[in-house]
C-alpha cells in the first residue's frame, strides 16, 4: 500500500517536527555526510565501472512525497524523502548484494516512515529501463502495470525508476523475480460484489479514519487472481482508494476495500463494479485485442 503510506508520511514527520524533536538524520552533520556520500556515489558509476543497478532513482508524487536514491556497490547509498512541509527523512550506509538482491545497511534504522525505503530492492530490467523493487511488494509494481499507471512516461510514480528512465519506451513484460510473471495479467479482469462482509475501522492522525470493508466478488483463480492484486471501483464512481485480494477460491475471491469515511466515501454494497485496470488508464495498443 505504497500511495497510502505517502498519505501518512507527511503527517507522522509534521508530527515530530510540531514536538520540538530533532531526529539524527535531520542535523547539520548528517546533512554533511550524506553529501559526501552522494559525491563518492556519483565517483564511483562515473568511473564507469559499477554495475548497471547504480545511479540515482527516483520515486513520489511531486507534491508530499519525493524520494531520491543514489547507489553504488562501493560508496553505498543515500536516500532523501522531500515532501511539502520540507524534509521528510534521510538515511545513508552501506550496500551489500547478496541473491541479485541489494541489502542495505542504514545508519538511522530500518523504518519506513521517514525514508520509505526497503531494507532489500530488486533490480529489475524492462527492456533498457531499470526499476528497483522492494523486495517484499514484487506484486505491488505488477499492480501498477496492470492496472495501467506503469510503464510511466512521467517522472512521478510509487516505485523507484532510475532518473531519465521514463522516457524509454518499453514492450512486452519486464524481467521480473521467481513466479511474481504469474501477477501480469494478459488483459483486465472485470468483477461484480456478490455479497458485503464485516467493517473494521482504523484511526489514523489528524482525526483520519480509514475504513476496510471485505467483499465477495465474482472473479478467481480461473481467472488469473491471486493474493495481492488490487481491484479498482468502477461504479459507483467515487473517491475509495482500492480493494486488495485476500483470498481467492476458483470463482470468487474476498477483497477488502480501503475507503475514507471523512471524504465522503460510501460503503460497498452488492452490485458494485471492480476492474483491475485503473479507469481512465487505456490499454496500450499490444493489448487491444481487435473484435471478431
Amino acid at each position: 500500500m505504497r500511495s497510502l503510506a505517502w498519505v501518512l508520511v507527511g503527517v507522522l514527520s509534521a508530527g515530530a517536527a510540531a514536538q520540538g524533536a530533532i531526529p539524527a538524520w535531520a542535523t547539520p552533520e548528517a546533512e554533511k555526510i550524506a553529501e559526501s556520500c552522494r559525491a563518492a556515489i556519483r565517483a564511483e558509476i562515473a568511473a564507469g565501472a559499477a554495475p548497471d543497478w547504480a545511479g540515482e532513482y527516483y520515486e513520489g508524487d511531486g507534491e508530499g512525497e519525493n524520494v531520491t536514491l543514489v547507489l553504488a556497490p562501493k560508496a553505498g547509498f543515500v536516500v532523501e524523502n522531500h515532501g511539502c512541509l520540507g524534509l521528510y527523512g534521510r538515511n545513508y550506509g552501506s550496500v551489500q548484494v547478496v541473491d541479485d538482491r541489494l541489502k542495505l545497511g542504514f545508519t538511522f534504522g530500518s523504518e519506513r516512515k521517514d525514508w520509505d525505503l526497503a531494507p532489500e530492492l530488486v533490480p529489475v530490467r524492462w527492456g533498457d529501463r531499470h526499476y528497483l523493487l522492494p523486495a517484499d511488494d514484487i506484486i505491488g509494481f505488477c499492480n501498477e502495470i496492470n492496472g495501467g499507471r506503469e510503464p510511466r512516461d512521467v517522472v512521478h510514480g510509487f516505485y523507484l525508476l532510475r532518473r531519465g528512465d521514463e522516457s524509454v519506451k518499453v514492450t512486452g513484460k519486464p524481467a521480473l523475480p521467481g513466479d511474481a510473471m504469474e501477477a501480469l495479467l494478459p488483459a483486465p479482469v472485470e468483477a461484480i460484489a456478490l455479497a458485503v462482509g464485516e467493517t473494521t475501522t482504523e484511526e489514523g492522525r489528524s482525526n483520519t479514519v480509514f475504513e476496510y470493508t471485505h467483499v465477495t466478488i465474482s472473479a478467481g483463480s480461473l481467472h488469473g487472481l491471486r493474493v495481492g492484486m488490487r481491484f479498482y471501483i468502477v461504479e459507483p464512481k467515487f473517491g475509495a482508494f482500492w480493494a486488495t485480494v485476500e483470498k481467492v477460491d476458483e470463482r470468487t475471491s474476498e477483497v477488502v476495500v480501503l475507503a475514507m469515511p471523512q471524504s465522503g466515501d460510501p460503503r460497498p454494497a452488492a452490485g458494485w463494479r471492480f476492474s483491475t485496470r485503473l479507469p481512465g488508464h487505456p490499454l496500450p495498443m499490444e493489448a487491444v485485442v481487435p473484435a471478431r
